[in-house]
């Protein structure tokens, strides 16, 4: 077998609002800031965010929201989840603020 990616590291997501961001993806799907990508929030991007210490990790930039700009990039970010995961996200979902 030739090359295979060993597992996704990030996936770069643009923002206008930081704080915003960052409390909605904590509320929503618990993810939180990366301890050992700290240094790079303190020089001001990107924001890396994940709910595994970082093994898999969204990268938040500044810059325009979807619907701002012309599209130029991917359109879904999947999630993986075990079963109960799954119901239990729906649960969750019912009680958190969600826009599409």
């Amino acid at each position: 077998m030739g090359f295979r990616v060993q597992h996704i590291d990030h996936v770069e997501l643009f923002v206008p609002d930081f704080e915003a961001a960052l409390e909605w993806y904590r509320d929503v799907l618990g993810l939180v800031p990366v301890e050992s990508a700290k240094l790079w929030a303190d020089e001001g991007q990107p924001h890396m965010i994940s709910s595994d210490g970082g093994t898999t990790m969204l990268a938040l930039f500044r810059g325009e929201g979807p619907g701002e700009r012309e599209f130029v990039g991917h359109q879904r970010v999947a999630f993986r989840v075990d079963a109960a995961g799954f119901v239990n996200f729906f649960n969750h979902i019912e009680r958190v603020k969600v826009e599409s």
